[in-house]
């Protein structure tokens, strides 16, 4: 009787490691897949596996998490990409669990898939109606808990929204030379996005003097550049280091296997893009 629970008990303790790295590992594939979908990169670019694991996308795990995580999310559904999009994605994804032949299709995902094959208009360029607004989100974190939204009609940006609660856009000019810390903190800001901001080197003092105020806010920043000159943007840096000693600034590797943002390759090779957040 001692062996035998030995042996369970044993039993036990081996194999709770391999089920939590398991679901470890559906959880990554999942967020990484998802993260995707919520921007809406292209289908022809989309990337289905990740080289630190070998979990497929076909797996039953997988189809479940994706139906539970990405297809029925509440959040996802609140603020959801194009339905043309999800009926591509989830006829690419049909198309990848067929062409494998290891596993069976859900049938939750082929009902949602016919549903929208019998919902979903042409696209105006097939005659069909103009298509509604949808919505772009890109996640701030590989777990998707903290997501920028952009509301998108045709190519025109239509409003922003944050952590996937929509709010009303307001536009402000905040003088980078001139500014008072009342209008700083009236900007109510969570995340400041910054691009191309590091070309003119007389830019540096006032950008790095605006940038200390706004992150002494508690905002999170991040900015992408194309490093066109290599001093002005390694001024920049020792400028915004020396004056603001509480942040840490992170550099997000963008050909990373599993990469927060996606980014075409030529864009790889020319921008660069840093977090910049309070210790």
């Amino acid at each position: 009787m001692s062996d035998t629970q030995g042996q369970l008990h044993v039993h036990a303790m081996e194999d709770t490691p391999n089920v939590a790295l398991m679901d470890m590992e559906v959880h990554v594939l999942t967020m990484f897949i998802k993260r995707q979908v919520l921007s809406m990169r292209p289908i022809r670019k989309f990337q289905w596996a990740l080289s630190e694991t070998a979990l497929s996308a076909d797996d039953p795990l997988m189809q479940q998490s994706i139906l539970d995580h990405i297809v029925n999310d509440a959040k996802v559904n609140k603020n959801p990409p194009s339905p043309l999009y999800i009926h591509s994605f989830l006829k690419h994804y049909i198309g990848i669990i067929e062409k494998k032949g290891q596993h069976e299709i859900a049938d939750e995902i082929f009902e949602r898939f016919t549903e929208l094959m019998m919902t979903v208009p042409r696209r105006p360029e097939a005659g069909g109606p103009p298509l509604p607004p949808c919505f772009k989100s890109y996640a701030l974190d590989k777990d998707c808990q903290k997501v920028v939204t952009v509301m998108e009609e045709q190519s025109t940006v239509g409003s922003g929204t944050t952590d996937n609660t929509l709010c009303p856009v307001t536009t402000c000019l905040l003088d980078w030379e001139n500014f008072t810390m009342e209008q700083v903190a009236n900007l109510a800001a969570q995340v400041v996005i910054m691009s191309d901001l590091t070309y003119d080197p007389t830019n540096i003092k006032p950008l790095v003097a605006i940038l200390k105020a706004i992150f002494a806010q508690g905002v999170v920043g991040y900015m992408s550049s194309a490093v066109r000159n290599p001093k002005t943007f390694e001024d920049f840096f020792e400028a915004i280091r020396s004056e603001c000693v509480n942040i840490g600034i992170q550099e997000i590797e963008l050909d990373h296997a599993n990469p927060l943002f996606f980014f075409d390759e030529e864009t790889v090779q020319t921008v660069r893009v840093f977090e910049f957040r309070g210790h």
